[in-house]
């Protein structure tokens, strides 16, 4: 339980719980990907909605474009996350950790961090790398309900561990 609510402001702390949360969350992201393909392949006859989906979120202008780039969009990826680590610690998890109510559910306070990020995510980033307002170019309108599922994943993964590896005193 961390200390007199006050989160770990050590950078290397910061740095090593955003990483962590940030590979879980990508690895999570990425296996639920490959299944939708796998699903998607093993069935190619298949026209229901989550087949079409999934293809849709993989064959896309924006992918066409980056694909050569894959390995820098994770990179990206790596950075933007530890760097929601930071955000929480420094600015968000400390009004957080001033309601007693929410300093005894850490997992609570990283889900009401999450928005944050994917509206960071929805209305900068996207159009930033050409996947327009919402990620509206995707062809793949369930691309924002997966995005929210990433992001709630990665909040919940930095309120516990935080309140996990806190070091009282």
């Amino acid at each position: 339980m961390i200390a007199n609510g006050e989160l770990p402001r050590s950078g290397r702390h910061i740095f090593g719980v955003g990483f962590a949360a940030t590979a879980v969350t990508l690895l999570a992201s990425l296996f639920v990907v490959l299944w939708g393909l796998g699903r998607a392949v093993m069935h190619p006859e298949a026209t229901d909605f989550l087949t079409r989906w999934f293809l849709g979120l993989w064959d896309n202008l924006v992918l066409d474009r980056t694909r050569v780039a894959f390995s820098w969009s994770v990179v990206a990826f790596a950075l933007t996350g530890t760097l929601y680590a930071y955000l929480y610690a420094l600015a968000f998890g400390p009004v957080f950790y001033r309601a007693g109510a929410l300093a005894a559910r850490p997992w609570l306070c990283g889900l009401l961090f999450a928005p944050v990020p994917w509206l960071l995510t929805l209305f900068v980033t996207l159009p930033l790398v050409g996947a327009g307002f919402l990620g509206s170019a995707l062809a793949s309108g369930g691309f924002v309900w997966l995005s929210l599922l990433a992001h709630l994943l990665h909040g919940l993964l930095l309120g516990i561990w935080f309140d996990a590896t806190a070091r009282p005193g």
